[in-house]
């Protein structure tokens, strides 16, 4: 246990969201650039499961999440690795305007040519077999077996927390009994007292209710970018316009 101020010594930063509140994600993403930047080594989101025998042997490690995007949930880099640096002095000049997911996948893969052009991402399967979109089946007792073998060659599994805060789904009670995760619990001896259970059914419910707010956020960011650029426009106008009257009157005197 370190005190965090160590590498950062500022209040915690949020991203701004359309429908659910802040999230500290972006004060995550900027934390884990300077930390790896600084002292190096291993940085390994707290929704990642370690499913493999042990970590991987490399001086650096980064994954694909899809087949052509990294992932920052689990990374290695020596210390003053100048892709860390480049991450983490473009998140402290972006700061709070940050959009979700700007300053961590985006740019991640964004800068990783030029600042790591000899690195080799790992496949999505070592770290990400699942991805968010489909975040439910650790869930549901039907989708356990197909995760099981999707996972079978992984040595991290991301539970992608972020998808559950969307969905509201509680995470102080027991998962679906027959469920991926519930067969994790098992597996491992993990035997906490549950006050109560989640269902398979208001999980599907859940997630399809993430699904549709995240489609509505993405069009009210459009349709305020719009805005935004109809604004300017029209501001410019109003100048040019006010420019011209201010020469006519200036005429008409002399």
């Amino acid at each position: 246990m370190r005190d965090a101020r160590e590498i950062i010594d500022d209040d915690v930063s949020f991203y701004r969201h359309e429908f659910d509140g802040p999230s500290p994600s972006l004060h995550s993403n900027h934390f884990r650039y300077a930390l790896l930047e600084k002292a190096g080594g291993w940085w390994i989101d707290t929704d990642v499961m370690l499913v493999g025998t042990a970590l991987p042997e490399a001086a650096s490690f980064v994954a694909l999440q899809t087949e052509d995007e990294l992932n920052g949930a689990v990374m290695h880099f020596p210390a003053g690795d100048p892709l860390m640096r480049a991450c983490r002095e473009r998140t402290e000049a972006r700061g709070a305007d940050a959009r979700w997911g700007e300053v961590g996948p985006k740019l991640l893969t964004e800068l990783q040519p030029q600042f790591a052009p000899h690195l080799r991402p790992v496949a999505r399967d070592i770290a990400y077999a699942i991805g968010p979109e489909e975040f439910e089946k650790f869930l549901l007792p039907d989708a356990c077996d197909e995760v099981e073998r999707r996972v079978s060659a992984s040595t991290f599994v991301h539970l992608w927390n972020e998808m559950w805060r969307r969905a509201g789904i509680p995470k102080t009670i027991a998962p679906p009994r027959g469920s991926w995760l519930d067969r994790m619990f098992e597996r491992h001896g993990f035997q906490p007292e549950w006050s109560n259970r989640l269902e398979p059914d208001h999980v599907v419910r859940w997630a399809a209710l993430r699904r549709d707010r995240d489609h509505a956020g993405h069009w009210n960011h459009v349709h305020y970018q719009e805005l935004t650029r109809l604004r300017a426009e029209n501001g410019a106008r109003r100048g040019m316009l006010s420019r011209l009257v201010a020469r006519f009157r200036s005429a008409r005197k002399d």
